[in-house]
């Protein structure tokens, strides 16, 4: 199966783009102040709304022609935290996973191992939490608990492990830095590859072919609001270094 997704900037933006192999190439990203999920053409051209939501995180199933995405209200709705997908049109919308506190970050995880069908991985910042279950939303489970702020999340499948941020949120409520960590997919082995960052971490994307991630950072020595940059290192944590700034 392939997959796409591209880290979270900000918690208000996610992108997944389908490449231009593929028909029908585009870029998707999700606005969580617009309630929208939008797609263009990879110059940027041909904006359309694709629906309406309050989606975090999104990841896209390229294969299947699905999308998957986090769905938090704003506060005061009477609706739960959950997980959503729908074709790339928009159509068939459905919930999968729904009371769900606070998800935030999601990616797909291919068979594999000891894992017989495709997967749904998220990370929640009130519980704490990286959660999978089956594409359908069936077999919830907790892969791994007693974390901190848990934000965006990635899969390297051939590797066998799942990279997150630690987004050191308001949330929690004596966060350590923020810091990038990894963990085997069955949750075991975890190792904090970036750490003591002054700023908070957002979303992540890898790209294990060239042995590297990047990540979203609010970067507090930049004097404007919520000024921000993407950073990369090689998937082991060294040669950190600022790719793009806002």
């Amino acid at each position: 199966m392939r997959y796409a997704t591209l880290c979270v900037i900000a918690s208000a933006l996610a992108l997944a783009a389908l490449p231009a192999r593929t028909s029908g190439s585009a870029i998707y990203w999700a606005d969580y102040d617009a309630g929208v999920i939008q797609r263009a053409g990879l110059d940027g051209s041909g904006v359309q709304e694709v629906l309406k939501c309050f989606p975090q995180g999104i990841a896209l199933d390229l294969d299947a022609r699905r999308m998957y995405w986090t769905d938090i209200p704003p506060l005061g709705s009477p609706l739960p935290g959950r997980i959503e997908r729908a074709n790339l049109d928009g159509s068939e919308r459905e919930v999968l996973v729904q009371m769900l506190p606070n998800p935030v970050g999601i990616a797909l995880q291919p068979a594999g191992g000891n894992i017989a069908a495709p997967k749904l991985l998220w990370t929640d910042t009130s519980t704490n939490d990286i959660h999978r279950a089956d594409l359908d939303g069936s077999r919830h489970e907790i892969v791994l608990g007693d974390l901190s702020s848990p934000f965006g999340i990635a899969v390297d499948a051939v590797a066998g492990k799942m990279y997150w941020t630690r987004a050191a949120t308001y949330l929690d409520p004596r966060p350590p830095s923020p810091a990038v960590q990894r963990a085997n997919l069955d949750g075991t082995n975890l190792e904090s590859l970036v750490v003591g960052l002054p700023g908070p971490t957002s979303g992540i994307a890898l790209d294990p072919a060239a042995g590297q991630m990047y990540w979203g950072y609010f970067d507090p020595t930049i004097n404007t609001i919520q000024a921000g940059s993407i950073r990369r290192c090689n998937l082991d944590g060294s040669w950190t270094g600022r790719v793009w700034r806002s």
